[in-house]
């Protein structure tokens, strides 16, 4: 235990956190909204694979906790979009591995992300027989990630996806709507700034505002 805490105190000086996994957790997210958000790196597929060697050793001295576990199945997830089909298929499976273990030991791990995200994957990931694709599969989880953090950003913006996947723009713009009401973290301004940022446009692309004035508007919320 003195070592992981030395490791973190080197590596990941985050003050004011109420113990070591949680400066771990905020300081892996932070890293993955850096590299998700930003256009100016350019070999993301690396980027990843260096953060998740970092969470998968912090995984392993802290005996797999859930809120790890949900950020390697996340990182494996975001690290696919840059790989090629084979390799990306196979990520996809193991971070749905990952995320019902995480579900299954603990289903509210951080207010239920780990629910929203495997919901994200059973409608964005191709259905049989070349994965595991569902979307019956993806609004269950969805909607139980949207119940344990109903006002939630990241709960209401992936619901919102699934709806416009499924051709239901209306509804999907509402959960937006919602998306941009919620409270952005302290500790993660630039994450949850930066999706609310990404739901402005969607919601301008989506509902085909041409207006300057529209467009303000959507930009003040």
């Amino acid at each position: 235990m003195k070592r992981f805490i030395f490791v973190v105190f080197l590596l990941l000086p985050y003050p004011g956190f109420a113990n070591e996994l949680d400066r771990v957790v905020h300081a892996i997210e932070a890293e993955w909204a850096s590299i998700y958000f930003s256009a100016e790196i350019r070999d993301k597929e690396n980027a990843y694979t260096r953060l998740l060697n970092k969470t998968t050793e912090f995984a392993k001295q802290t005996h797999d906790s859930p809120e790890l576990m949900f950020w390697q199945a996340t990182i494996i997830a975001s690290r696919a979009e840059h790989q090629n089909p084979i390799e990306a298929l196979a990520a996809i499976h193991k971070a749905q591995d990952l995320l019902i273990k995480t579900i299954n030991i603990k289903p509210d791990t951080l207010d239920g992300s780990a629910l929203i995200t495997l919901g994200s994957l059973y409608y964005q990931a191709p259905g049989w027989p070349i994965a595991f694709g569902d979307d019956k599969k993806a609004e269950q989880y969805l909607k139980k990630g949207l119940q344990i953090n109903p006002q939630g950003i990241e709960s209401n913006f992936y619901y919102g996806q699934y709806l416009l996947n499924k051709d239901q723009p209306e509804e999907a713009i509402e959960y937006f709507k919602t998306a941009l009401n919620g409270p952005v973290r302290q500790e993660q301004e630039f994450a949850d700034s930066s999706l609310k940022e990404k739901i402005k446009q969607i919601i301008i692309k989506t509902a085909n505002i041409e207006s300057k004035s529209q467009k303000k508007q959507i930009a003040s919320l």
